[in-house]
């Protein structure tokens, strides 16, 4: 199996624990195929099992055969062939719907949905939106909660915003989701996501993963590469999307490094440039415009594994 970059904050990809992954396992049914949305760790699990399955995740890097490179919105054509699938959308209500709506289309009537969803505690007025989502669902879903309490890995970008005491509630995740279980009776329009207006370009260097927002910048204007105001060295302290700040963002790692600046399109380049180096000389010759990026823990050539992808977020 081919190793997998680190998870990055832009993707949400807090990975099942390999205890929630078995469990799952042991509860889908065996003589089926499985639709797995968003949810690359049991795809993983299953394939090696020998069992069916197809992985639905807009993250390239997945090490699973069968997988379809997308992002989950309402134009997103459906994947049929399955009756049963496994959605672990980010926990966000208008993220669980689309996702949810898809994939329900995706299995048809009389088909089975798993849906992880967010906790008690995990924000203010997350009661009131939990049980407007299951409103939602029972429109058009026999829908109850399962007895498995699914649980999530660390991530490394979580690891760096604990070390922070600033972030407070907002730099760690629940860890731990519920689970819903839906039988689809009448097919459900899936609504818009909220707007993705940004895309960001992103760059793997081996393990190491690194999200830049491309700026409009004219050709004279000298390079720039700043610490987010108000927020102390490059480590951003925070996991949740609610964190003040957080649409200033302009360039972004998987150890939850961030920066602003106004020439982001120069830095795309010379990442581009960067991929192609073999020796530490060129590397720091190429990031002589933006040198606090030396003090960032993106990997030396040479390198085993780049990679160049967008998406819009």
């Amino acid at each position: 199996m081919g190793r997998l970059p680190e998870p990055h904050p832009l993707d949400y990809d807090w990975r099942y624990s390999e205890a929630s992954v078995q469990a799952f396992a042991e509860l889908l049914p065996v003589s089926q195929g499985i639709l797995a949305v968003g949810a690359p760790s049991l795809a993983r699990h299953l394939e090696r099992a020998g069992r069916e399955v197809c992985l639905v995740d807009r993250q390239p890097f997945q090490c699973v055969d069968n997988h379809r490179v997308a992002d989950i919105d309402a134009p997103t054509p459906v994947e049929k062939g399955f009756q049963t699938a496994v959605i672990d959308p980010p926990w966000y209500p208008a993220d669980v719907r689309t996702w949810t709506a898809w994939a329900g289309n995706c299995v048809g009537i009389d088909g089975s949905l798993f849906v992880t969803v967010w906790p008690s505690g995990t924000r203010p007025g997350d009661r009131d939106e939990y049980e407007q989502l299951l409103t939602w669902m029972a429109a058009w879903s026999e829908v109850s909660e399962y007895g498995l309490k699914p649980t999530y890995e660390v991530p490394s970008f979580e690891v760096a915003a604990s070390h922070s005491a600033f972030g407070g509630g907002l730099s760690t995740s629940p860890r731990m989701g519920r689970l819903l279980h839906l039988k689809v009776n009448v097919p459900c329009a899936v609504p818009a996501s909220r707007p993705k207006p940004v895309l960001w370009h992103r760059f793997v260097f081996n393990e190491y993963q690194i999200a830049v927002r491309p700026a409009h910048e004219g050709n004279a204007q000298p390079p720039h590469f700043a610490r987010l105001p108000n927020v102390e060295g490059w480590n951003w302290p925070f996991v949740s999307r609610r964190a003040p700040g957080r649409d200033l963002i302009d360039v972004w790692s998987s150890q939850n490094e961030i920066a602003v600046s106004a020439t982001t399109g120069a830095l795309v380049d010379a990442l581009r440039t960067l991929a192609t180096l073999n020796d530490q000389r060129s590397f720091e010759r190429t990031l002589s415009n933006f040198p606090q990026l030396l003090e960032w823990r993106l990997p030396r050539p040479p390198y085993w594994r780049t990679f160049e992808w967008q998406h819009q977020q």
